[in-house]
């Protein structure tokens, strides 16, 4: 009996702690965009970001990982962000691609891309606070991801 109540309580918290990140990290959209080379990728990314007007703050590429992450961009509200009081919205993307295996060196490498985007806001004061991302601005993001997913697709072609 004393068995089953400790496993209990251990589900508990371990429920409490895992439900606590979801909520601490809802200013946070990232999803796998698929697969590629690094030269593909890095194109691709650059593409993207250009496109959508983010700024390349730190880049890398070596054989463990390939890294973008554009500098906030300050970006017009949508109305379902107007509606949960915000009066300034900033938004960056962050790429992280990682080799799928250790079969192939460098330029030959198949990676594996995540697309992320963090959101903050500011509602009267100074200070960019961490800020949900709300249904329209998902949406809109996940456009862009799917929009680097298919570039992906088609710069990586068997024969």
């Amino acid at each position: 009996m004393k068995s089953i109540l400790t496993a209990v309580i251990l589900l508990l918290l371990i429920g409490c702690s895992s439900s606590k990140e979801s909520i601490s990290r809802t200013n946070v959209y990232s999803t796998n965009v698929g697969t590629g080379h690094p030269a593909n990728i890095n194109s691709n990314v650059t593409l993207i970001f250009t496109r959508y007007n983010f700024e390349v703050y730190r880049s890398y590429s070596e054989d463990s990982e390939i890294y973008y992450e554009s500098s906030w961009k300050s970006r017009d509200r949508f109305d379902d962000e107007i509606l949960l009081g915000y009066d300034d919205v900033q938004s960056r993307i962050i790429i992280r691609a990682r080799p799928r295996g250790r079969d192939l060196p460098g330029s030959l490498a198949l990676f594996s891309v995540n697309f992320t985007v963090e959101n903050q806001y500011r509602s009267g004061t100074l200070e960019w606070t961490p800020a949900q991302l709300s249904q329209e601005s998902r949406d809109y993001f996940r456009e862009v991801s799917l929009e680097l997913k298919a570039l992906l697709e088609t710069g990586f072609r068997t024969y």
